[in-house]
């Protein structure tokens, strides 16, 4: 996967250049340009400095760039077949170099106040970095310093600072690159490591902001209980002869996913007084997706939004000639890529 063709194309497009243009600017070719997109070719030292300046990019990050696709020891996991264009251009961009883990550490380390708020601003930034060692910004340089905070409040714009601070104590010696993490990584950032829009106060909630927030509308714990199942045959998850359980042959495995583990369950407008919602994953939200989902009303303490499975799950409902019903969930062409992706076969 070309990151580096992924860098310049954003740029490209943040400046509002085509590649016509650019490709005039810089006094190359249009089809130079595209090989950069496509990483077809390689970019040149010599054009680094056009390229930053009407790409308005230090050339360090250019060059950061350039030293990020050579490294051939990491494997891409990042399944891009899973979301859309914009999603995945964000998740290519959210990597940190050694400098700037290391900067973050000092900030977590003096308990900056912009590692506490769930909505970060520059202001609130600038003050913390008031307290990082002189010796620390001299190592880089003051202008390279301000380039290398601006990266990593990019990061701190989708990544919790729990879960990175989790990943680097855990692998002081890596870089953190979300798409070259192993599939384990990727998993938990999907289900607990981006900050949603709902990080962001009230008072600085934006249609801005919530166009570029991330949302990942699948859940990866869920899918890897659920979707082995799945693929042998479908699940009977609902009987309307048996309206208050789970049915006889529910797997023994999922019940956890019912927020009565295999007790007496809700359906639809069935309200269970025994019910207890002390877990967030509940066979209601792994089937709320559908067109008509089926929820339990239960007081509204169930967590509809709290998981979502779009698109790897499907319901069939099957009527019979008396009226009753069972409702099947089954595996879509895309929850077979996931299955495969999630053990290793893609």
């Amino acid at each position: 996967m070309n990151t580096l063709g992924n860098f310049i194309k954003c740029a490209r497009k943040n400046v509002n250049l085509s590649q016509e243009k650019l490709a005039e600017k810089i006094n190359v070719s249009k089809q130079t340009v595209q090989n950069w997109e496509y990483g077809k070719t390689s970019i040149e030292m010599k054009h680094i400095p056009d390229l930053s300046h009407y790409l308005m990019i230090p050339e360090a990050v250019i060059i950061k760039e350039i030293v990020r696709e050579l490294d051939n020891n990491r494997k891409y996991n990042w399944p891009d077949f899973l979301f859309d264009e914009e999603k995945n251009e964000i998740a290519k961009q959210l990597y940190l170099d050694s400098y700037q883990q290391e900067l973050f550490g000092i900030l977590y380390v003096y308990d900056a106040e912009y590692l506490q708020d769930g909505f970060l601003t520059t202001s609130t930034l600038r003050e913390d970095l008031k307290i990082v060692p002189y010796d620390f910004v001299s190592k880089a340089g003051s202008i390279n310093f301000i380039n290398e905070a601006a990266g990593l409040q990019k990061i701190f714009e989708y990544v919790k600072p729990e879960f990175l601070l989790k990943y680097l104590t855990q692998h002081p010696d890596s870089k953190f690159d979300l798409c070259y993490l192993n599939k384990e990584w990727i998993c938990d950032f999907i289900d607990n490591g981006y900050k949603p829009l709902s990080y962001m106060s009230d008072e600085n909630y934006s249609v801005e902001l919530e166009e570029k927030a991330l949302h990942f509308p699948v859940n990866m714990a869920v899918s890897k209980m659920v979707l082995p199942f799945l693929k042998e045959k479908e699940l009977l998850i609902s009987d309307s002869k048996k309206p208050y359980g789970l049915p006889d042959d529910f797997p023994k495995s999922l019940t956890c996913l019912c927020p009565c583990k295999g007790k007496p369950i809700c359906f639809d407008n069935v309200i269970c007084d025994k019910l207890g919602f002390d877990n967030q994953f509940n066979l209601n939200v792994v089937i709320s997706t559908t067109d008509k989902p089926m929820r339990c009303m239960y007081k509204n303490r169930c967590a509809m939004n709290s998981i979502y499975i779009r698109d790897v799950m499907k319901i069939r409902i099957e009527k019979a000639e008396d009226q009753t019903e069972k409702v099947y969930l089954s595996i879509t062409d895309l929850g077979i890529k996931l299955l495969d992706w999630l053990n290793g076969k893609e």
